[in-house]
């Protein structure tokens, strides 16, 4: 075993065997690793051995075993986490996605106003299904009024402008039909 020199000072240069008893493992397994990467320190020509540095030797083999069972650390957890947020942030910004404290006060004046129409319903219709005669005709007034919803639902165009201040958030009548949402 001898010591590197200082402008390595990475640590002990080892042949295959001292490398072998440093770490408690066989030469056969050394060989092994070599042929996956493992780092070598200088090569050995004809009649000599290779040389391996032992705490880049011991370093290789920790991340190979970090990269086998899947583990990462603090910082490549870190990485991708300033990936995802990136990631996000940039469908957000190509109207990919809408975070929903973005959506909810339009979504709530969709159902409260939904619900106005839906309340108003049977004071509109019932003096016409009072006066149509027969099951077909109070049949058709009913389908009237199903495609109204639909026409209010489908066409729906949601406009802060149109409700007090020009504010979404402002956006909320008294009354609240769309509890489900918070």
């Amino acid at each position: 075993m001898g010591w590197l020199d200082s402008r390595n000072n990475t640590g002990l240069a080892l042949n295959k065997r001292e490398l072998a008893e440093a770490i408690d493992l066989s030469e056969r397994t050394l060989t092994e690793w070599q042929s996956e990467g493992m780092p070598i320190l200088a090569l050995g020509g004809p009649g000599s051995e290779n040389t391996y540095d032992l705490a880049e030797v011991v370093r290789w083999a920790c991340l190979r075993e970090i990269g086998k069972r899947g583990i990462q650390s603090a910082f490549d957890r870190l990485n991708d986490i300033r990936a995802k947020r990136e990631e996000i942030n940039l469908k957000r910004d190509l109207h990919q996605i809408v975070f929903i404290p973005d959506i909810r006060p339009a979504f709530q004046r969709y159902v409260n106003d939904i619900m106005a129409t839906l309340i108003g319903l049977p004071e509109k219709y019932a003096a016409q299904l009072e006066q149509t005669p027969g099951v077909e005709g109070k049949h058709q007034v009913l389908s009237d009024a199903v495609e109204e919803i639909r026409e209010v639902m489908g066409n729906y165009e949601y406009s802060a402008a149109n409700h007090p201040g020009g504010d979404p958030a402002a956006a909320q009548p008294a009354e609240d039909h769309a509890g489900a949402v918070g």
